[in-house]
């Protein structure tokens, strides 16, 4: 009888426990829901820079452009030329050069700015577009440049992989990530779990907090703790590497065309059919999205060096190319393809893949040639009009 009384207090002791355990996440994770960024630091995460520039922005500007480094280097590039002066790579998102080509194909001048992120895929384009071009700060049209790798990375095997995932995603993106067909249900379990608890969403923090003040507290009781507890070496400015002034006419650095040929071997081998099928799902969800917020969208599939198509696995390209037209075509989207002569000429590239100077300039110029006119429309109108999107255009 006594037995079973010690057991009953143990289990009501345990419930209690975790009760208190699930109320305190619960507090934590409502305390911590608009601070996510700050497990990020602003001079070592590409997507943070971008939302925080963005954000900044003085007037919702008129086109976003979504993409990878495929737009992000050409867009640096050309402002440099546009402006004629040397522009910051790591902080200048104004394209300007698009502005001025478009300014002269429509008659009226818009504000481009790039929410391009190098390694961005299909899946943190859609989560771009969901959680910063929303209400106020939603353009009047979007630019989706896209190419291969934005589908297919061996480099980054699931959409839990990227920054912009771990800073943009939220619990209500937990069924998408069930419906993500290269995550194991392990995997899938962890990032809901991830997303619903605080305590472990913050454990990286959390972590970082407790050893700080242990260092601060109990450390100086002894001495012999304090090496092992000590912070870890800050990690290099990343300004370091892709940051400094971009000069008129002067390339973005890029690593050289071996290491290019070899990293690109293996982000297109082997074929991962269930990693393309997860981020072709996204590019349907981003085009849905443009279509309910009645914001025109364009998707351009941008130029690549021949030697990069040489490396994909025989005919990766052409069923890139099928399925995303395909999308594009249910959707009642334009597609565009600037994978075309003489813009995808050799002399226009600075490795396999990124565009030079040259190369970037003509790519805007052929761009604001090509631009949808549902989006030219759009971009014609006053902004204070409320008719600004037709529905026939979507």
């Amino acid at each position: 009888m006594t037995s079973t009384k010690h057991h009953r207090n143990y289990l009501s002791t345990a419930i209690v426990a975790v009760s208190l355990l699930f109320a305190l996440d619960a507090c934590y994770s409502l305390a911590r829901t608009s601070n996510k960024e700050d497990r990020f630091q602003l001079d070592s995460c590409d997507i943070l820079n971008v939302v925080k520039s963005y954000r900044s922005e003085p007037r919702t500007p008129d086109v976003a452009l979504l993409g990878s480094s495929l737009i992000e280097v050409p867009s640096i590039e050309a402002a440099a030329i546009a402006v004629n002066e040397p522009v910051d790579r790591l902080t200048h998102h104004r394209c300007d050069y698009l502005e001025k080509e478009l300014a002269t194909q429509i008659g009226t001048k818009p504000t481009v700015i790039s929410l391009a992120v190098g390694g961005e895929m299909a899946s943190d384009a859609y989560l771009i577009a969901k959680r910063l071009l929303v209400g106020v700060r939603a353009p009047r049209a979007i630019i989706f440049g896209i190419g291969p790798r934005d589908f297919q990375d061996n480099l980054m095997p699931g959409i839990d992989s990227s920054e912009t995932f771990k800073l943009l995603s939220s619990i209500e993106d937990i069924p998408d990530l069930w419906q993500a067909h290269q995550l194991s249900p392990e995997n899938k379990l962890a990032l809901t779990i991830e997303n619903l608890s605080g305590f472990w969403g913050n454990r990286n923090q959390l972590a970082s907090f407790t050893t700080k003040s242990l260092t601060n507290t109990v450390a100086p009781l002894f001495p012999q703790m304090t090496r092992s507890l000590s912070p870890a070496p800050v990690k290099t400015d990343v300004r370091t590497f892709i940051g400094g002034l971009i000069a008129p006419g002067k390339a973005v650095w890029h690593p050289d065309d071996e290491y290019m040929l070899q990293n690109y071997l293996s982000r297109y081998n082997p074929v991962a059919p269930d990693q393309m099928k997860t981020q072709l799902g996204y590019l349907t969800r981003l085009l849905r999205l443009c279509k309910e917020r009645k914001t025109p969208i364009m998707i351009v599939n941008m130029p690549l060096g021949e030697i990069n198509q040489k490396v994909m696995a025989p005919g990766f390209y052409a069923k890139y190319l099928n399925e995303t037209e395909k999308i594009c075509h249910e959707q009642h989207v334009p597609y565009v393809n600037l994978n075309v002569s003489p813009l995808n000429s050799k002399t226009n590239f600075l490795d396999t893949v990124h565009l030079n100077p040259t190369g970037s300039a003509q790519l805007f110029s052929m761009m604001s040639k090509v631009v949808d006119p549902s989006i030219a429309f759009v971009l014609r109108q006053d902004p204070t009009s409320v008719a600004t999107k037709p529905s026939e255009t979507l």
